[in-house]
């Protein structure tokens, strides 16, 4: 690169995430961010493992700095994951999804909420549907992504006749 180049490079990000489910919030939150910085920096996905269909970017990384979206919580296994990259010799800075979420954990990483387009989710042009209302999430259906009052949701749902998916 020429002296004079220097100047006008995009500085290069990596975004490190399994991308091995397409109804994953994180996933979804990974290419979101991908394509918000895409015009303003040199930006690079990665995943060691095999990526869902849906996701087309696979490669092997190594990095100096990790910054770790927490979204989340669940201190235990945030500690974990800190110590663990910073014995390997990263310097880790955390970004919270919500002002709530870092206030709970008394933390002092910047706030992301997230870039997800929830235009994705809007029909391409109004028809009557076929089917009721539904109310369902976005996410992986396992206990971890659940809230305890969940059940309790559903259940009023249900006596209130809307379809839950």
């Amino acid at each position: 690169m020429e002296p004079h180049d220097e100047e006008h490079a995009l500085a290069r990000v990596h975004l490190v995430n399994p991308l091995w489910d397409a109804s994953g919030g994180s996933d979804w939150r990974t290419i979101d961010t991908w394509r918000l910085l895409r015009p303003h920096a040199d930006v690079r996905m990665w995943s060691e493992y095999s990526p869902a269909p849906a996701f087309a970017h696979y490669a092997v990384a190594s990095f100096e700095r990790v910054v770790l979206i927490y979204n989340a919580d669940q201190p235990d296994r945030l500690a974990k994951y800190v110590e663990r990259l910073e014995r390997a010799g990263h310097r880790v800075d955390i970004i919270y999804t919500s002002r709530a979420l870092r206030h709970r954990h008394r933390g002092r990483g910047r706030v992301l909420e997230s870039p997800i387009d929830v235009q994705r989710f809007r029909p391409w042009r109004i028809v009557r549907p076929a089917r009721p209302f539904t109310v369902g999430r976005l996410s992986r259906d396992i206990r971890s992504k659940h809230h305890e009052d969940d059940p309790r949701l559903w259940r009023r749902l249900h006596r209130r006749a809307v379809a839950c998916a």
